[in-house]
C-alpha cells in the first residue's frame, strides 16, 4: 500500500511540474538550450594545446624510458650472443644487471604513467572550468533560462549551443 501511495504521489508532483513547465514555455518566457560538453572538450582549442603542453611535459622522462629499455635489449642480445662463451660469473653479472635494469625501467614507467595520469587530470579538469565558464557567459549573454549538458537524448539545433560555445573557447584561446 505504501508504496502505491509513493507512485501516485510522485505521479501527481510529475504531473504538476510538466504542466507548470509546458504552461512556462509556452508564454514564451523559457529559453533553453543544449550544450555537448563531450564534443567541446574533443574539439577545443584548448583540448589540443593541453595534451601538446603535457606531452611535452614528460617528453624528457620518456626518452630516459627508452634510453633503458636500449640498455635492456642491448644486454639480452649480449646475453643471447655470448651468453655459452661467458664465464659463469660474467654471465650472471649480465642477468643480474638484466634484471635490475629491468625492474628499474618498470618502476620508471609506473611512476611516469601515475604522474601523466594526474597532470592530464589538473589539465582536464582546467579545461573543464573553461567550459562552464564559457557556457555561463553564452547563458547570461543570450539570456538562456536553462542550459543542458549530458542526459539528453535528443536535442534540435535551433537549442544546441554546442558550437556557439566552441567559437566562444576559440575566442578565449586566442585572446591568451
Amino acid at each position: 500500500m505504501q508504496y502505491f501511495k509513493k507512485i501516485a504521489i510522485f505521479s501527481v508532483f510529475s504531473l504538476l511540474t510538466t504542466l507548470s513547465f509546458g504552461a512556462f514555455a509556452q508564454e514564451g518566457g523559457l529559453k533553453v538550450g543544449f550544450v555537448n560538453v563531450q564534443a567541446l572538450l574533443s574539439n577545443a582549442p584548448q583540448a589540443a594545446a593541453a595534451k601538446k603542453r603535457v606531452e611535452k611535459e614528460f617528453s624528457t622522462r620518456q626518452e630516459e624510458l627508452k634510453g633503458i629499455q636500449t640498455e635492456i635489449k642491448s644486454l639480452r642480445e649480449k646475453l643471447t650472443r655470448e651468453g655459452l662463451t661467458m664465464s659463469d660469473e660474467d654471465r650472471k653479472k649480465t642477468e643480474t644487471e638484466l634484471l635490475r635494469k629491468d625492474r628499474e625501467f618498470r618502476w620508471n614507467q609506473g611512476i611516469i604513467d601515475e604522474d601523466f595520469k594526474i597532470r592530464r587530470n589538473e589539465v582536464m579538469s582546467q579545461l573543464q572550468n573553461d567550459i562552464v565558464k564559457a557556457i555561463y557567459r553564452i547563458g547570461q549573454q543570450e539570456k538562456f533560462d536553462l542550459i543542458l549538458t549530458d542526459g539528453v537524448i535528443f536535442s534540435s539545433s535551433r537549442v544546441n549551443l554546442t558550437e556557439t560555445i566552441l567559437n566562444e573557447l576559440k575566442k578565449s584561446a586566442s585572446g591568451k
